[in-house]
C-alpha cells in the first residue's frame, strides 16, 4: 500500500502548499532554509558554513523508494516553507524506532502546516511497520511541544540544561514519543 507524500495542502490562512519528496537539488535550498531557522537563535542550533551543509544535507537525503527514511518539503510558490525528516533507527536493537525533526518558516507556523506534514509523515511510518517515533525538543518551544501532544505523543524524558543559549542560559531538551503500533 502505498502513502501519497506528495500532495498541495490548503493551510488554515488559504495559502496552498506543495508536500514533495525532497531531491538532490533541493539541497542548497534547504541548507539556507535551515540557517534560517537556526539564526532566529531559538529552536535548534548555529549555522553551518552552507556549502558544507548543502554537501552533507545531498548525502543524506534518502531515495525516493527508501524505506527507512523520508525528507518531506513544504513549498509555497516555489519557496522551502517546512522541512520534515522521518527515519528509522539504525541501530539493531531500535530499529522499530523513528526519529523525526522538523522546521517551519515562521510564516508557515499556525496554520496547519506541521499538522499536515506530520500527518502525512506518520501515515508513511505505520506503512513502513515503524512502531515508535521519538523527537526532541527544546522545552520553551511551545509550538511543536504542542503539535506532538495534538498527535499523541507523551512526554518520556528530560535532559536537564542540555542547550546553551546564546546569552549563557541553559534550556532543557523535553523527549517525547509516539507507539504506532501498540507493542
Amino acid at each position: 500500500m502505498a502513502v501519497r507524500l506528495e500532495q498541495i495542502v490548503t493551510l488554515r490562512d488559504g495559502r496552498r502548499v506543495q508536500l514533495r519528496l525532497a531531491r538532490g537539488a533541493d539541497a542548497e535550498s534547504m541548507a539556507a532554509f535551515r540557517a534560517e531557522v537556526a539564526g532566529e537563535g531559538r529552536f535548534f542550533g548555529g549555522a553551518d558554513d552552507l556549502k558544507r551543509l548543502a554537501t552533507r544535507i545531498r548525502a543524506t537525503i534518502p531515495s525516493a523508494d527508501s524505506l527507512d527514511a523520508l525528507e518531506l518539503l513544504a513549498l509555497h510558490d516555489d519557496v522551502l516553507v517546512g522541512d520534515l525528516w522521518f527515519g528509522r533507527r539504525e541501530e539493531a536493537l531500535a530499529r522499530h524506532c523513528a526519529e523525526v525533526y522538523m522546521a517551519l518558516a515562521t510564516t508557515a507556523r499556525g496554520v496547519g502546516l506541521g499538522s499536515a506534514m506530520m500527518r502525512a509523515a506518520l501515515r508513511w511510518g505505520r506503512i513502513q511497520h515503524i512502531e515508535k517515533v521519538e523527537g526532541a525538543v527544546r522545552a520553551g518551544n511551545d509550538g511543536v511541544r504542542a503539535l506532538l501532544r495534538k498527535f499523541g505523543f507523551r512526554e518520556e524524558g528530560r535532559r536537564r540544561d542540555h542547550y546553551k543559549t546564546q546569552t549563557g542560559e541553559y534550556e532543557d531538551e523535553i523527549l517525547y514519543a509516539l507507539w504506532l503500533i501498540r507493542h
